[in-house]
């Protein structure tokens, strides 16, 4: 009897056992529930990081399509040079300005800043309505070039060649507005300095030097640019531009030759095509030239053609070569024999942001021609206003 109940009990145990109780169910229905819980929040998460990425990638899509023609028209923004520079903004500015996407444009359009106001300066762009930019500049050229005379030594007459080293300081302040409906008025206002060292030899043996300074202002010139065509596909960019030359500069002091008083109308026209971050442009221009007294400078052609590159958010390089053909000079309505002139020059540079609203422009030019210069450099600084 006794092994009968000890079997009962035994199988009670084991079908007890079989059996799971009802606080070991209830604790595993909890732990599943909070993990499906937390699968949900996960799955919360991960849908609004989608919506949050899919978002993002339309607005810069967006923004990207709007800086081709943000890119042309909002060239005074003076934006870029906080993305460039290291501002000292407290840190919450800085966290705003990361979680804000509209600033990402800034970014965009930093790389070509310095670009286009480089050829805002080089007149193949204008600047958008209401914009003033004021531009000193400073350039020294030196010119060395020899002509034959004939010289009365007192026992007959004897050729005699004149070698001429010409130094030029030119300063200059010009003015641009923008205007509506694509246009822009500009004025300015050159003053050179120009020393001449000459040196008279006969059969190469040097018999006289003179050396002579004189300084002047230069003729005030009045210009309207208009944009033609906005840049469209294959389309560039097209500027035209009408100049008055006033006349109302120095002729000469002493007798060193400034090369003033003589008024002009001129007209041109520049082409940009962006292939970024290149820019490429051609311009070509003609000067009518107006007689002052009995002298008539001729008129002249010039033709140049040149790139930009954006190397940085606010630095770029440009090159260019210009040529100009000048017809012959003419006195009481004749020509001068030999008076006219082919200028070739190589023209290189280096641009970049100084601050806001302030470009540096530095550039080197070097003839290529007897007639042009034999090298100039200069620089002018484009201080953009509002």
């Amino acid at each position: 009897m006794f092994r009968n109940q000890f079997v009962t009990v035994i199988g009670l145990a084991l079908i007890l056992g079989t059996v799971p109780s009802p606080v070991s169910a209830q604790a595993a229905s909890t732990v599943s529930e909070d993990f499906r819980a937390q699968l949900a929040e996960r799955d919360a998460i991960i849908i609004e990081l989608q919506h949050s990425v899919a978002e993002l990638n339309r607005r810069l899509a967006a923004l990207e399509k709007q800086l081709q023609g943000e890119s042309r028209q909002e060239s005074s923004d003076p934006r870029p040079e906080k993305s460039e520079s290291k501002t000292k903004a407290s840190e919450p500015e800085t966290t705003a300005r990361r979680s804000d996407p509209s600033r990402l444009s800034v970014d965009l359009l930093a790389a070509e800043r310095a670009l286009e106001r480089t050829l805002v300066e080089a007149g193949a762009l204008l600047l958008p309505q209401g914009a003033v930019e004021v531009t000193p500049s400073a350039s020294y050229s030196v010119t060395e070039f020899d002509f034959p005379t004939v010289l009365d030594t007192g026992e007959g007459d004897e050729l005699a060649v004149v070698s001429v080293n010409r130094a030029a300081t030119s300063l200059g302040l010009t003015a641009r507005i923008g205007l509506p409906f694509d246009s822009q008025l500009e004025l300015g206002m050159p003053y050179q300095s120009v020393t001449d060292e000459s040196t008279l030899a006969i059969l190469s043996s040097p018999i006289s030097r003179s050396k002579e300074t004189g300084r002047g202002s230069g003729d005030l010139f009045i210009g309207l640019s208009k944009t033609l065509l906005r840049e469209n596909g294959y389309a560039p960019d097209i500027v035209g531009r009408l100049t008055w030359n006033t006349g109302s500069g120095t002729e000469s002091d002493g007798d060193v030759f400034l090369g003033g008083g003589f008024s002009s109308l001129s007209g041109s026209l520049s082409f940009v095509k962006r292939l970024d971050p290149l820019a490429l442009f051609l311009a070509l221009d003609y000067q009518d030239n107006r007689g002052q007294g009995d002298i008539t400078p001729g008129d002249a052609f010039g033709v140049s053609i040149g790139t930009g590159l954006a190397v940085s958010p606010a630095s770029s390089l440009f090159g260019s070569v210009t040529h100009r053909s000048i017809s012959e000079t003419r006195i009481d309505g004749e020509t001068v024999a030999g008076s006219d002139l082919d200028v070739t020059s190589l023209t290189i540079g280096f641009s970049t942001i100084l601050n806001r609203g302030t470009l540096l422009n530095l550039y080197s030019e070097v003839g290529m021609s007897d007639d042009a210069p034999d090298y100039t450099i200069g620089f002018s600084v484009p201080i953009r206003l509002r």
